[in-house]
């Protein structure tokens, strides 16, 4: 009774923390299908950006990891240095915050001999500081684009359920050199997600 208790505590506390953030795209992620693909096809196991109510796997980076790791979080996405694997990027819609993921991944790639691979998803926002950083990235193995009247994101404040999407999104692979060659970002992979993502 009293584990149960303690559970149900910290539920409310980690809704009542994400409620207070507001935003009507806060808690929207990519469709389960999305996810599948990149971890079939490239190995994601981990989202460096989700929370409880999004997470799509079992691990995951979050906000408030004091909160958020009795159900799953492994702290915050700036204080995780993997040496190693496969990741999904999704930062919150922010050019400040963006340009940090970015950063932060460079550091980690570079930091590295093993295979480390990130799918950053974001917005295509071509007149952003961080954009030329992203597209001429030493880093970039490959990107994928669809139009925001093609697709839609799931959002977990409406129960899971389709939302569309206000702008076009891009998925970018940041890869060192033996994460491309473990993980490559081909011409099958790109189709898949396209076909993964884009609502008839």
């Amino acid at each position: 009774r009293e584990a149960a208790a303690r559970t149900d505590a910290q539920i409310f506390a980690m809704v009542c923390r994400y409620d207070a953030l507001g935003g009507s795209g806060f808690q929207a992620a990519l469709p389960y299908a999305c996810f599948d693909v990149l971890r079939v096809r490239v190995g994601v196991i981990l989202e460096t950006f989700a929370s409880p109510l999004n997470a799509h796997y079992q691990r995951f980076c979050s906000a408030f990891p004091e909160l958020d790791a009795p159900f799953g979080s492994v702290g915050s996405f700036f204080n995780f240095r993997p040496k190693r694997g496969s990741f999904e990027t999704n930062p919150p819609f922010g050019p400040g915050i963006i340009l940090s993921a970015i950063a932060h991944i460079e550091d980690v790639l570079g930091s590295t001999e093993d295979p480390l691979s990130f799918a950053v998803v974001v917005p295509v926002w071509d007149t952003s500081d961080w954009w030329d950083r992203l597209i001429a990235n030493q880093y970039l193995r490959g990107q994928f684009r669809v139009s925001k009247e093609e697709h839609a994101w799931r959002d977990h404040r409406a129960g899971g359920l389709a939302r569309r999407v206000p702008v076009d999104t891009g998925i970018y692979f940041l890869q060192n050199e033996q994460g491309s060659r473990q993980w490559a970002v081909d011409d099958d992979l790109l189709a898949a997600l396209r076909k993964a993502i884009v609502v008839e």
